[in-house]
């Protein structure tokens, strides 16, 4: 197969199209997490700080309980009508929830309804979630050059870091400026507010990308049984790779300022501390993509798995006591600079042994379920067991994860430099 020649202009505006909305999505997505602390008592008012916090991220699992059904639905979207038309979709959806949870009334309002209304925004935000990654990874990966898909593909995985980096951010920002209980009272919607005006700004982006699908590869009757039958091996990789990578990024990255303030650090250092790892990761991940195409995805993606289970232990137990803040500091790049080098690799990898007509709902739903099962959950379990202050249980959870994308990284097909699969 001969690699179709790709315009330039064309691919600039498929990355920046694909980016812009990919930075809107993770923001609105990540800004719960990165807020729960500030509003989590005036959903769930019974009860302690912890439980109240517990029961905010449990709500965040149910999120990524909807992404599986995100990636059926509107993944077949991606796979008949167009990578651009599902990208254009799940935009919408995520900002105009996050505007509602903006405006949302609280318990001492509307009772347990408060709950039901946030339990229905992030449904709704975990369903365009699970198909805005197929859909933006299969869209980067089919307009990038042979030879530049490695480090125009990371852009995904970058502009997830600069999405969740602009909520913390924002959280400086807020928690600077206002006090702790105007943080409380209306402080956490303006990230939410935000992010509606956004979205609406990443819209008009991705109206200007030029479709990627070919007609003759648009979509076949059941997607997901024929992976399941034809391509096993593929979809429970994508499976292992997705947890490797989810686990980490929404406990220690997305979570962190969370989880560390219950353990007794300082606000202003648990934002700083994720703020800067947020920033290594992103400009990482491009590096490590750019060396993926010149040293091939495998070497990249085996070193920072090996690297990650190396390293889990010592991040882990720096936790213990999170007092002083060099520890914080260097908590989170222990965590942050071999997962870089994973979020590089693993998308581009398994897109590319994709066929098209699985790049929308079967790869979708097999990474959504990866999702749901590990990074979902990751934030809740992590706070529940911080409570109790054995955080160093959460440990072997890591140590499974890098161990399984490790022997996954030792059995794959190099993809980097053959064409792309047609």
């Amino acid at each position: 197969m001969s690699q179709p020649q790709v315009n330039p202009l064309t691919a600039r505006r498929a990355m920046v199209a694909a980016s812009a909305g990919n930075i809107v999505e993770w923001y609105d997505w990540s800004v719960y997490a990165t807020f729960a602390f500030y509003f989590s008592r005036q959903f769930f008012p019974g009860g302690t700080a912890s439980t109240a916090l517990i029961s905010t991220f449990a709500v965040f699992a149910v999120g990524f309980i909807a992404r599986p059904l995100g990636s059926v639905t509107l993944g077949r979207i991606t796979d008949r009508a167009g990578r651009k038309t599902s990208l254009a979709i799940s935009v919408t959806i995520v900002a105009m929830a996050s505007v509602l949870i903006g405006v949302a009334p609280t318990a001492a309002t509307i009772g347990t309804w408060a709950a039901v209304w946030l339990v229905a925004m992030r449904l709704a935000q975990g369903i365009a979630l699970g198909a805005e990654t197929s859909a933006a990874v299969s869209f980067m990966t089919e307009s990038a050059p042979h030879g530049r898909r490695g480090v125009l593909v990371s852009l995904y995985s970058a502009t997830v870091s600069l999405g969740t980096l602009l909520g913390a951010f924002f959280a400086l920002i807020l928690t600077s400026v206002l006090t702790e209980d105007q943080m409380r009272n209306f402080g956490w919607r303006i990230p939410f507010l935000l992010g509606g005006v956004l979205g609406l700004i990443a819209l008009l982006v991705r109206r200007q990308a030029v479709e990627t699908l070919q007609a003759e590869h648009a979509g076949i009757a059941h997607p997901v049984r024929t992976l399941w039958t034809q391509h096993r091996r593929l979809a429970i990789e994508t499976v292992v790779l997705g947890a490797a990578v989810a686990l980490p990024f929404f406990v220690t990255v997305t979570g962190f300022p969370a989880i560390v303030e219950l353990l007794g650090a300082n606000t202003s250092e648990a934002f700083g501390a994720n703020i800067l790892g947020l920033v290594v990761y992103g400009v990482l991940t491009m590096v490590f993509g750019a060396l993926s195409d010149r040293i091939g995805r495998r070497p990249v993606l085996l070193t920072g798995s090996m690297a990650s289970l190396a390293l889990c232990i010592p991040g882990v137990a720096l936790l213990w006591d999170p007092t002083d803040s060099w520890r914080v500091y260097l908590a989170q790049l222990l965590v942050v600079v071999p997962l870089s080098a994973m979020s590089a690799t693993v998308s581009v990898s398994l897109m590319e042994r994709y066929p098209p007509a699985l790049r929308g709902s079967a790869y979708g739903l097999f990474w959504a379920l990866s999702m749901a099962i590990f990074g979902g959950t990751g934030p809740m379990i992590a706070t529940w067991l911080a409570q109790r202050s054995i955080t160093f249980t959460m440990t072997p959870y890591f140590m499974i994860g890098f161990a399984g994308a490790s022997v996954v990284a030792l059995r794959m097909k190099e993809t980097a430099f053959d064409p792309l699969r047609q």
